[in-house]
C-alpha cells in the first residue's frame, strides 16, 4: 500500500532570538543591577543611621531622590549606549558597498551550508518513514500502517523516494516497531521540515538584502 504526500509542508518555527527575548534579558540584567544597588544602599543606610552623621528623615529623602535620579540616568545610558555606538558603526559599514557585499556573500554561504545540513537530516528522516512504511505493509498491523501513513502526509512529496540508501526502519531500543518509535520518527520529521524551511527563508532574506 502506497501513501501520497500531497499535504503542504509545515510552517517554520519562529526564531528564539526575538525582540521579546532580548527585552526580557535586558530587564533581568537591569533588575540584577538594581538589586545589587539596593543591597549596597541598605548597608550604607545601616552604617549612617548608627553613626553621629545621621541628619534625620529629611536628609534621607533627599539622598533617596538623588540616588533614584542617578540610577535612572545610569539605566538610560546603559540602554542607549549600545545603539549610540552601533548605529554610526552600522552606517559606516553600510557605506562601504564592496565590504558589505563581501560580508553578505559570506553570510549567504553559511546559510546555504546550514540549509544543506538540514536538508540531509530531513531527507534521512523521510527515508526512514518510507522504509518503515514498506516494512509495516509486510509485517505490521492496520493501526501502525495508518499511523505511518499520517507521518508520510507531513513529508514534502518531492522528498519521498523508494530504494533510498538513507534512513532506517524506526525501531525502539528492543528492535521493535511500535507506536512509540513511529511517534518519535514523526517528531523528527516535523522538526526537520521546520528547520529546513527556516533555513530556506533565511537564504531568501539574505538574497533580498544582497540585491
Amino acid at each position: 500500500r502506497q501513501h501520497t504526500c500531497d499535504d503542504p509542508p509545515l510552517p517554520s518555527s519562529p526564531g528564539l532570538n526575538s525582540i521579546g527575548t532580548r527585552l526580557i534579558d535586558t530587564c533581568k540584567k537591569i533588575s540584577k543591577m538594581a538589586a545589587a544597588g539596593l543591597v549596597a544602599f541598605l548597608i550604607f543606610l545601616g552604617v549612617i543611621s548608627q553613626s553621629n552623621h545621621f541628619k534625620g528623615t529629611d536628609a534621607l529623602k533627599v539622598t533617596l531622590m538623588s540616588l533614584a535620579n542617578a540610577y535612572g540616568l545610569f539605566v538610560i545610558v546603559f540602554l542607549l549606549g549600545y545603539g549610540l555606538v552601533e548605529f554610526p558603526k552600522f552606517l559606516f559599514k553600510f557605506g562601504d558597498d564592496k565590504g558589505r557585499r563581501n560580508q553578505m556573500r559570506a553570510r549567504i554561504a553559511l546559510a546555504i551550508s546550514a540549509q544543506e545540513s538540514t536538508s540531509l537530516r530531513m531527507t534521512s528522516a523521510i527515508a526512514s518513514a518510507q522504509k518503515t512504511c514498506d516494512y509495516l505493509d509486510k509485517n505490521g498491523d492496520i493501526d501502525m500502517q495508518d499511523a505511518i501513513g499520517i507521518v508520510l502526509k507531513h513529508c514534502p512529496s518531492e522528498r519521498v523516494a523508494k530504494n533510498s540508501n538513507l534512513g532506517e526502519i524506526a525501531k525502539d531500543k528492543k528492535g521493535n516497531v511500535n507506536m512509540g518509535s513511529i511517534a518519535a520518527l514523526h517528531s523528527n520529521i516535523i522538526k526537520g521540515v521546520a528547520n529546513y524551511q527556516a533555513a530556506q527563508g533565511r537564504i531568501e532574506r539574505l538574497k533580498e538584502q544582497y540585491w
